[in-house]
């Protein structure tokens, strides 16, 4: 069967159309990758400086058209992360997630952030909840040692092996500490930080509990980013076990919580 000329010259047409369509394409994914103002504001991200980093991503998607572009979603996401922005940052995670393809490597990262932006968002719930008296506490069966008053109503704090027992509990709290940031910052691991585009000292939020046992239960770590979170978690779980406190002569759980710089 012949092809008449003009259906030819409409083929030809369309596959040129075809052709121009894919060579845009690939142009308009160069010109994400390379926009100016996504790189700035990823430049910005690195720095912390999260008012600016905002200020060009969401320049960066209008502008450029990016809209719809994995990676500056991404970005924008990990933008409302650090700034504290849980629940924007949970539905753009969420958003990313439900357009990318069932094998894309990013998948299991954004249910993690998901999940992590999840946690801090019931955090901040759980922070305004009224605060218990040291005697309601004890008799809850777990203290929460948010100030010293509490720390020295204590028989005994807990004892991070190779801390001395100290007389004054303050003291010995400061050990506890001091052994607990060495251990974090120590086996953490560095090249998270590298990985996540982050170039400046940052600072992690550990929360747990030590039990009447020793063991470590209820940990959380907040921070500027997820995976920064979930390593902390991940060195916590590996602690060795602790004197536990006591009070009236037995030991108690408590709610620990601290500040943990990370260096480059």
């Amino acid at each position: 069967m012949s092809i008449s000329k003009p259906t030819i010259k409409r083929l030809q047409l369309l596959t040129i159309i075809l052709l121009m369509a894919l060579i845009h394409k690939g142009h308009a994914q160069s010109i994400d990758l390379n926009s100016r103002l996504f790189q700035r504001s990823k430049a910005a991200y690195g720095e912390l400086d999260l008012k600016k980093a905002k200020r060009l991503c969401l320049k960066a998607m209008e502008k450029d058209d990016l809209k719809e572009q994995p990676d500056a979603q991404l970005l924008l996401a990990n933008i409302y992360f650090a700034e504290k922005a849980f629940d924007e940052s949970r539905k753009l995670y969420y958003k990313i997630l439900t357009g990318l393809d069932i094998t894309d490597d990013r998948r299991t990262f954004l249910q993690n952030a998901i999940s992590r932006s999840q946690k801090n968002i019931n955090h901040i719930k759980d922070l305004k909840v009224p605060k218990q008296s040291f005697e309601g506490e004890v008799a809850s069966g777990i203290v929460n040692l948010n100030n010293f008053e509490k720390v020295t109503s204590l028989d005994s704090m807990v004892i991070y092996p190779g801390c001395s027992v100290y007389e004054d509990q303050k003291t010995t709290d400061k050990c506890f500490h001091y052994y607990v940031n060495d251990l974090i910052s120590f086996n953490f691991d560095k090249t998270i930080l590298k990985d996540i585009g982050i170039n400046v000292p940052t600072v992690i939020y550990p929360f747990f509990t030590v039990t009447n046992e020793g063991t470590l239960s209820d940990i959380e770590v907040y921070a500027a980013h997820p995976l920064l979170e979930l390593e902390g978690i991940r060195i916590l779980r590996e602690m060795s076990k602790l004197k536990p406190a006591t009070v009236n002569g037995k030991p108690i759980a408590v709610k620990e919580s601290m500040h943990v710089h990370i260096w480059n």
